[in-house]
């Protein structure tokens, strides 16, 4: 009886019983090709199971889909940006324009001005010299400011710096 069990303990064997009453199919796992058969049998269900659950989820879950829907939103979001731009480009242009009006205004009362002091000058038979409308006027030290900062105009000669020799002083 021991020498039986051990006879059995050396065979592997796989019994597949398909129906009620039919005959029992045996397959013997000491022999290769019934092992490979085996092998590529739940090698294909592993395989088919990884194919079912890809297709899900491409059906359920679509990278595709994901992708769209976030390069929609980055339009959406880089659409709403430019009509922020455009707000704003046409702000500054509208701020821009005012302040060109007015500098316009300022220039035209300050050549009103020059000229009103050209000729009273004339009228007042003051000296060439001490009123000089041709050069640039004198400013002042401010403690906050290092130097008379003065715009240079494109064509012009004159520099930012400080004008100190040309102080207007009157007699009293």
């Amino acid at each position: 009886m021991a020498e039986t069990y051990a006879e059995d303990s050396r065979r592997m064997n796989i019994i597949i019983v398909a129906k009620p009453g039919a005959r029992p199919t045996c397959l013997n796992l000491r022999c290769w090709r019934a092992r490979t058969q085996i092998g590529a049998a739940i090698g294909a269900c592993g395989a088919g199971f990884v194919a079912i659950g890809f297709a899900a989820a491409l059906i359920f879950a679509n990278p595709r889909d994901h992708a769209l829907n976030e390069v929609r939103a980055l339009h959406d979001r880089l659409v709403a940006q430019q009509q922020s731009v455009d707000q704003l480009e046409t702000a500054s242009r509208r701020d821009l324009d005012a302040l060109a009006m007015q500098l316009g205004n300022l220039q035209a009362q300050a050549a009103r001005l020059n000229g009103l002091g050209q000729r009273l000058t004339q009228i007042g038979k003051l000296d060439d010299g001490e009123f000089d409308f041709a050069q640039p006027p004198a400013c002042a030290p401010d403690p906050n400011v290092d130097a008379c900062a003065r715009p240079s105009m494109p064509g012009s000669s004159s520099t930012n710096a400080p004008n100190w020799a040309m102080r207007v002083t009157v007699p009293v």
